[in-house]
């Protein structure tokens, strides 16, 4: 799982990048090619195959028109999913699932909520892992769960304040008057 997140995270940068483009004959072969690629390096790929399409279909409508915007957009994400769908067709007769057999995680919730300030504090007092990796929050050592904690209450607090401050002048409207002045209200 981890050895594919770096390659669909550039796959899917690529994608944001040619979507926001005009419509070109480049990009409406490009686009199919790259939402079915995300699809088989992840399967959460039609998740922002769908997103990717959106903004594709947004960008391109004052160049094409709304119509032909759309259905040329939606033509190449139906495209993108015939490869998907006969992957998915292929798994089923193999195993009987569409996207093979899955174990359960067990744990809880509060679990990974643990584990990610171990991680944490690792990367904060620069101690990475020692040789193996941690798969529960008794395996870290004190030292980062306590940094990594430290961490993650700083930087709530801290947006919870830049939050409430944000919250507080949205409400500040300035209004123009007719002779020219300012009027805060």
């Amino acid at each position: 799982m981890a050895w594919s997140e770096p390659p669909f995270i550039a796959v899917l940068l690529i994608a944001m990048f040619v979507s926001v483009q005009k419509m070109s004959y480049t990009k409406a072969f490009l686009m199919p090619l790259l939402m079915t690629a995300l699809f088989f390096i992840r399967y959460v790929g039609p998740v922002f195959a769908v997103a990717l399409t959106i903004t594709s279909f947004f960008v391109n409508r004052k160049q094409l028109g709304f119509i032909k915007s759309a259905t040329i957009n939606s033509v190449g994400f139906l495209i993108s999913f015939i490869p998907c769908w006969l992957w998915l067709i292929r798994n089923k007769r193999i195993d009987g699932t569409l996207t093979g057999a899955r174990a359960p995680g067990g744990g809880s919730l509060f679990d990974p909520l643990k584990t990610l300030t171990g991680t944490l504090g690792t990367w904060v007092i620069a101690k990475p892992f020692e040789g193996g990796i941690y798969m529960s929050w008794s395996d870290y050592p004190a030292s980062s769960k306590f940094a990594g904690s430290l961490f993650l209450i700083i930087f709530a607090s801290l947006l919870a304040i830049i939050t409430l401050k944000n919250s507080k002048t949205t409400r500040l409207r300035i209004k123009v008057c007719r002779t020219g002045e300012t009027q805060m209200s």
